[in-house]
């Protein structure tokens, strides 16, 4: 992409806005033809876009630069001081100058917080996506102890270390007891006195 870029000859800042709710996206563009279809490439401004139709979206130039580099870096400068507005649709600064520093992060993890409260369409498919990836990831890489076997000292030390634990006071269970009414079931301390209609035990229920 960088090198398709290099050959452009206009470079330019650009707002993307909805024209229906007034959501709008910044970004920059280079090209030889300044008039072109072009309106924006961000994630969540692509799905707007699909909701609401490329027709309703009017591109507005901001301000040309000499390189892409100048146009990078006052999209950085720009979008940082706009990416919380509740209307800007830009995930983080972009610009790919000025890194990851310490501001930057502040800002991106604001807005996708902001998102996670208020956009629950964006924030499933963000869900959906990490757990899909981390299914596909271990799916493809087995744990690291398959096929393997403990040594006879490993598991004489793992014995050891077991020993007497979930015992007396280290039991979680430690000092408490069930009861139940025949309907519901709870755990008081065992020195509570218990009530009445309520009897020692639980009553356990066949889930199918």
């Amino acid at each position: 992409m960088a090198n398709i870029n290099k050959n452009k000859q206009v470079h330019f800042l650009y707002k993307s806005t909805n024209t229906l709710n007034g959501n709008y996206y910044i970004g920059i563009h280079s090209t030889n033809k300044i008039d072109d279809s072009y309106i924006g490439s961000g994630t969540r401004f692509r799905k707007e876009v699909g909701k609401y139709g490329k027709q309703n979206f009017k591109r507005e130039i901001l301000d040309f630069f000499n390189s892409r580099e100048d146009a990078l870096a006052a999209e950085y400068r720009v979008v940082s001081e706009v990416i919380l507005d509740v209307n800007c649709l830009n995930l983080c600064q972009g610009g790919r100058v000025g890194g990851l520093n310490e501001e930057a992060r502040r800002l991106s993890k604001e807005k996708r917080d902001w998102l996670r409260k208020h956009d629950k369409e964006w924030n499933k498919k963000v869900s959906t996506n990490v757990s899909t990836g981390l299914r596909i990831h271990y799916e493809n890489r087995p744990g690291t102890f398959t096929g393997r076997t403990h040594k006879s000292e490993s598991i004489e030390k793992i014995k050891a270390a077991a020993k007497n634990r979930g015992i007396g006071k280290t039991n979680s269970q430690y000092g408490t007891c069930w009861i139940t009414n025949e309907t519901e079931n709870k755990k008081i301390n065992r020195t509570d006195i218990i009530p009445d209609g309520w009897r020692l035990g639980r009553v356990i229920r066949n889930k199918y």
